[in-house]
């Protein structure tokens, strides 16, 4: 059962932008500090409609000092940001917030039999407007 709902794009109306939302199941989700790792299966439409919307490792960091490092997308259209929305009513609801992040690794493997879907690692900083 889908219990995440990944966009990257400005909307919480799913099924009029299906290219850049849609929902997985997750295997893991991990934070610390600002870092969230994440682990999920997708189908290949799921993973190329993702992959066409991050550019990893497009992040800019400023650190101001007595207080947080803030974390920048630095493709400047927002093409390195992820919503990431738990879906109500789901265990992932209970334990998380919807947050934005910013996409700094990402790596797949072929899973299943036969190999028709794709397990994501996905990594990246918590975004918050300075």
């Amino acid at each position: 059962m889908s219990d995440l709902y990944i966009s990257s794009c400005s909307t919480d109306k799913p099924a009029s932008h299906p290219t850049c939302y849609f929902a997985v199941d997750t295997s893991r989700w991990d934070s610390d500090s600002q870092l969230h790792s994440l682990e999920f299966v997708v189908t290949k439409s799921q993973r190329d409609a993702l992959w066409n919307n991050i550019i990893p490792g497009r992040i800019d960091e400023w650190n101001f000092p007595f207080s947080k490092t803030y974390y920048r997308d630095t493709t400047y259209y927002s093409g390195n940001t992820l919503k990431l929305s738990p879906i109500a009513g789901t265990n992932l609801a209970n334990i998380r917030d919807e947050i934005k992040i910013v996409v700094k690794g990402y790596r797949e493997e072929l899973w299943g039999k036969p190999a028709d879907k794709y397990y994501i690692k996905l990594s990246g900083y918590e975004y918050e407007p300075l």
